[in-house]
């Protein structure tokens, strides 16, 4: 079976081809404010005393200083980095919501960066 003949293929195809200069502006302008919005509610629930256990369980199992938990000085792996970003993006619950996939920029944005 062709890459081409399931959709999965067809969309990896598709996303392997995308270049930047060919996102419509309105998808890159929505893209940096989505990145702004979940930024910023990181930075917000990384005050919260709610994301504290969070925190004790990174810090239990520390790794490689690879990427940056937001509002502190902490490294860890990224892959805690992303963890730990995604839970202080939806601690306070004002992170972005969509109808059909709810809360993705608590999720996409902190595994993106």
């Amino acid at each position: 079976m062709a890459d081409e003949d399931t959709v999965a293929g067809r969309l990896a195809s598709w996303a392997s081809r995308l270049r930047f200069e060919d996102l419509p502006t309105e998808v890159v302008e929505r893209t940096e404010q989505v990145i702004l919005d979940q930024l910023g509610v990181q930075v917000l629930g990384s005050t919260l005393p709610n994301i504290q256990p969070v925190r004790q369980l990174a810090a239990a199992a520390p790794g490689a200083p690879e990427s940056t938990v937001t509002g502190s000085d902490e490294k860890t792996t990224a892959a805690q980095a992303a963890y730990m970003n995604g839970t202080l993006g939806h601690s306070c619950e004002y992170d972005d919501a969509h109808a059909a996939a709810w809360h993705t920029s608590s999720a996409v944005v902190p595994a993106a960066l």
